[in-house]
């Protein structure tokens, strides 16, 4: 995936305004376990392994519904789901960043 800043730029602005509601981890965790989901992080350091944790991160269920954190400080835990499906803005997003399934 690619890691440069305009990159991260256009997908957060594509994610941005959002609308969202909180959900408790319980709900996300058996929305996430019921289908497939993407996880896009992020890293000022430029490359991820898979020990390290991202600056920022949200994930996208297969149904296109967003689930996002409260804060960047808390990049890790997600607390939030879009409220409407956007499988058309996963699509986007995925050509942004290059990824083919």
């Amino acid at each position: 995936m690619r890691q440069d800043s305009e990159t991260k730029r256009a997908l957060l602005d594509k994610v941005e305004g959002m609308d969202i509601e909180k959900k408790s981890p319980g709900e996300l965790s058996e929305e996430m376990e019921s289908q497939d989901v993407y996880t896009y992080n992020f890293s000022n350091e430029g490359e991820l392994s898979n020990e390290s944790e991202g600056d920022y991160s949200f994930a996208v269920l297969e149904d296109g519904r967003f689930l996002v954190p409260e804060s960047p400080e808390q990049a890790g835990t997600l607390s939030y789901q879009s409220k409407e499906k956007h499988p058309e803005l996963l699509n986007e997003i995925n050509h942004l960043v290059d990824i083919g399934f």
